[in-house]
């Protein structure tokens, strides 16, 4: 397997920012620094990071503010200001903090898959949401793992090879198969719901009840790459239309905001703390936002959004 190299990519944070960083996802800096990289490193930062930096779309959908994807910019968004971003922010930043201890780590891309009730099929979107490949030794050898906090919030990463599995929040299922689905050694994110959840759109009863999510190889791009590919996101995609939240909550399970829908969906112990809200004013969306996701909308945001619920 090919390794992941540095060079080209996104720079890593320095020290200071690394400091300031974990101070904002709540880490413990002793459980990670001075230490070699390792899977259960890397899995402090992805565990801490999904429960404290939201994914979010607020700025680009009710002021029109185009996502920046410059490392110094995204810092002061989501560290600096406490606020949240999109799969190309939340990812930058978090390879960013790993690179500077010393990982080998890059972002990749991934294709959406999602079905079709028309077509009955899934349908394999362009290639636009951004990925962390992260290069791991074991025991067992060297790895390259998937990281994903973007709004699937993946708590830990994945190894790539081998069908690797994972129970996330809200007793979800993920799985990585190698499928050549759109060109040679490409793998499948899949997911499977919870026991008691409603069947996702598309899946068969009679089936193992996994979903494909995104499709993604090992191909390397540069920070230009994503310029390009996050040009898209601000200008074509669903953010710029749609309101998307989701932060991953301390007892096990997720909150999320679809539009107008807030859900919180938890693991089987909390299934009492689940909540299906409808938001119906803007008062409600703020207090949503600040009592689930920490948010504050800056007033620019406050006036856009009083025009949905008008």
């Amino acid at each position: 397997m090919s390794s992941i190299r540095a060079a080209g990519s996104f720079p890593p944070l320095s020290r200071l920012q690394l400091d300031q960083y974990l101070r904002r996802i709540n880490l413990d800096a002793s459980l990670v620094l001075n230490r070699p990289p390792s899977l259960e490193v890397a899995n402090f930062f992805t565990k801490h990071h999904t429960k404290t930096v939201p994914f979010e779309n607020l700025a680009l959908l009710f002021q029109g503010t185009p996502g920046s994807i410059d490392p110094d910019t995204i810092f002061e968004q989501l560290v600096t200001n406490k606020r949240g971003g999109y799969c190309y922010q939340n990812t930058i930043l978090i390879v960013g903090a790993l690179q500077a201890l010393g990982f080998k780590a890059a972002t990749g891309l991934a294709r959406m898959i999602k079905w079709d009730e028309t077509k009955k099929d899934y349908i394999m979107g362009p290639l636009i949401h951004m990925i962390g490949l992260i290069e791991i030794e074991t025991a067992e050898g060297t790895g390259i793992h998937l990281l994903d906090v973007g709004r699937h919030r993946l708590q830990h990463i994945l190894d790539i090879e081998g069908g690797s599995t994972l129970t996330n929040y809200a007793d979800e299922t993920y799985q990585i198969r190698k499928e050549d689905v759109y060109v040679p050694n490409s793998y499948t994110l899949y997911q499977k719901r919870a026991p008691w959840a409603e069947l996702a759109d598309g899946v068969d009863p009679n089936s193992d009840l996994f979903q494909p999510q995104f499709s993604f190889s090992l191909e390397k791009y540069r920070p230009a790459d994503f310029e390009i590919f996050n040009h898209f996101v601000v200008t074509k995609h669903i953010l710029t239309s749609t309101l998307f939240v989701n932060i991953a909550t301390e007892t096990g399970g997720c909150a999320s905001i679809l539009g107008n829908a807030f859900r919180r969906r938890e693991d089987a112990e909390h299934r009492f703390l689940d909540q299906k809200v409808d938001i119906q004013c803007v008062d409600e969306l703020v207090s949503i936002l600040e009592s689930e996701f920490g948010l504050k909308m800056t007033e620019g945001e406050l006036e856009a959004a009083k025009k949905n619920y008008q």
